[in-house]
């Protein structure tokens, strides 16, 4: 299962009235980790067990395939043998940015990489 985060929520509400601290920030960015946080609408960052890799977030390809629905599209290549858990959606590129927000969260079986290994990861956010 995937949830918008109570951060999700917020940033939404932010961009439709252009608001501080996120006016210049798309959610583009996606990362992954090893953790296992359930998904709760109040995960962030600072939630124990949203564990991120080593890995730099990478920048997605945003595109609105339908009207109601707003995609990200990014490829994690792993650096380390691990078995990712998680991967989720957020507003900065850099890890620590008093910024960050968690946006899209996402917890699932464990997938197993080795070095230079890749994974996808498709995000949307359907509004319905």
């Amino acid at each position: 299962m995937t949830i918008l985060t109570t951060e999700g929520k917020e940033f939404i509400v932010d961009k439709l009235q252009n608001a501080a601290p996120l006016t210049d920030a798309n959610a583009q960015f996606i990362g992954w980790g090893t953790g296992a946080a359930a998904e709760a609408v109040g995960n962030t960052f600072g939630t124990a067990g949203v564990t991120e890799s080593a890995e730099a977030r990478q920048t997605g390809v945003l595109s609105q395939p339908t009207a109601s629905t707003d995609r990200c599209v990014a490829t994690m290549t792993a650096t380390g043998v691990r078995a990712i858990t998680q991967a989720w959606r957020t507003n900065t590129l850099t890890k620590g940015d008093a910024n960050q927000r968690l946006f899209i969260y996402a917890l699932f079986t464990s997938v197993p990489v080795e070095t230079n290994d890749q994974i996808t990861f498709t995000i949307d956010y359907v509004q319905s």
